[in-house]
C-alpha cells in the first residue's frame, strides 16, 4: 500500500537529482512542486476551517436555547 505514494515520489526525486545533479537543490525543487500540488486541498480546507469557525458562536447560541 505504501508503494503507491514512495514510488512515484522516488521516481520524480530521481528526475530532478539527474536534472540537477545535487540532491539538495532536488529537495528544494521537490518540496516546492509538493507544495504548490497541495496548495488547493490546503485551499479548501482552511476555507471550511474559516466557515467553521464563523459558525461556532451560533451553534453555542442554539446549544443555549435548546
Amino acid at each position: 500500500m505504501d508503494k503507491i505514494i514512495t514510488v512515484p515520489f522516488g521516481w520524480l526525486l530521481a528526475m530532478l537529482y539527474n536534472l540537477t545533479t545535487n540532491y539538495g537543490v532536488a529537495m528544494i525543487i521537490f518540496a516546492v512542486m509538493v507544495k504548490l500540488i497541495l496548495a488547493p486541498i490546503t485551499a479548501k480546507s482552511k476555507k471550511s476551517t474559516m466557515k467553521m469557525s464563523r459558525l461556532t458562536p451560533r451553534v453555542k447560541d442554539i446549544q443555549e436555547r435548546y
